[in-house]
């Protein structure tokens, strides 16, 4: 295949997990200050599991922004530039692994999140090995 093609599909995927990223960082943040307005009325004795929560999805959410705009930028073909995809592929798969593991049973919808993008990662891997050679 043409180099230039694997390049435009590892961005479209770089970009659909930073767009995701973004997407999941204002819904925790919007749920958090939701929680945090509901709970100035009532009394509720799991914290510990929202805040447990909160960082999780906040974790999540970096990583999925981080990963996503490195693939989106990635440009050269040099050794350094490759390698660089390679690491930040496998962080990637790495993360949404985790994801799916502790996913249903903390936040069960962002295991289908996880479950997308390891589908889309495993969907560019033809063109990361591809550049890698």
């Amino acid at each position: 295949m043409n180099p230039q093609r694997d390049l435009q599909s590892i961005r479209f995927v770089g970009s659909l997990s930073l767009g995701i990223g973004a997407v999941l960082l204002v819904i925790t943040l919007l749920a958090t200050l939701l929680a945090l307005f509901s709970l100035a009325t009532t009394t509720s004795t799991n914290y510990i599991r929202g805040i447990i929560i909160f960082i999780f999805a906040l974790l999540t959410s970096a990583v999925m922004m981080g990963c996503g705009a490195e693939l989106q930028t990635h440009k050269g073909y040099g050794p350094s530039e490759v390698e660089n995809l390679r690491l930040t592929w496998t962080a990637l798969v790495l993360a949404m692994i985790v994801v799916c593991i502790l996913g249903p049973i903390l936040i069960p919808p962002l295991t289908y999140v996880g479950a997308l993008m390891l589908v889309l990662l495993f969907a560019i891997r033809g063109a990361v090995i591809r550049l890698s050679r």
